[in-house]
């Protein structure tokens, strides 16, 4: 019964394990298998590799470290193979914020950089879209989230998908603008 808890509805690659791990935790422990069923096919964890519908569609993760930053990029190329990805990037500061970039960088030609809403430790704006026009990525700068996911969507080619990274504070109150509150 556990090999069949590897399929869920969380995305991605790193989420494969976690499923057939939480059942047998679940079976040790004496729970009946309809209920941990139901649970698990109804597990959500918003911000991680979230998908909101729409045209563009638009991912969500709160990566913001290198090794979180290649397991989205991997995600991407499996779920989104050749579309044009526009990324809207937030950071703080005392983050790897080159490991970021190198790993996720490979997706993307276009980017918005926003500054995160944290008072001591975002990295402004103006230095993120300096670090990606560096690495070659046409970087605009956003005043606020809301305008940064304005100016992606528009950037946004047919066919294509914004993703939105790079901090718990920026992909939150993005997702705030996209998603009903439950």
């Amino acid at each position: 019964m556990v090999s069949d808890f590897c399929k869920g509805p969380l995305l991605g690659r790193p989420q494969l394990p976690n499923p057939a791990c939480a059942a047998r935790i679940l079976q040790v422990l004496g729970l009946p298998e309809a209920p941990i069923r139901r649970g698990l096919a109804e597990a959500r964890w918003p911000g991680r590799l979230e998908v909101v519908p729409g045209d563009p569609p638009v991912l969500l993760d709160v990566a913001h470290n290198p090794a979180g930053a290649a397991a989205l990029a991997q995600a991407v190329r499996d779920y989104l193979p050749g579309r044009p990805v526009v990324l809207v990037l937030g950071l703080l500061a005392d983050k790897n914020v080159d490991g970021f970039l190198d790993a996720l960088l490979p997706l993307a030609r276009q980017a918005v950089a926003v500054t995160p809403d944290h008072p001591t430790r975002a990295l402004p704006a103006r230095d993120l879209a300096a670090a990606l026009a560096r690495r070659g990525v046409a970087a605009a700068v956003a005043p606020s989230p809301e305008e940064a996911l304005r100016r992606a969507r528009a950037l946004c080619p047919a066919g294509g998908a914004v993703l939105v990274a790079g901090s718990h504070y920026l992909v939150g109150p993005v997702r705030s603008l996209l998603v009903p509150v439950e």
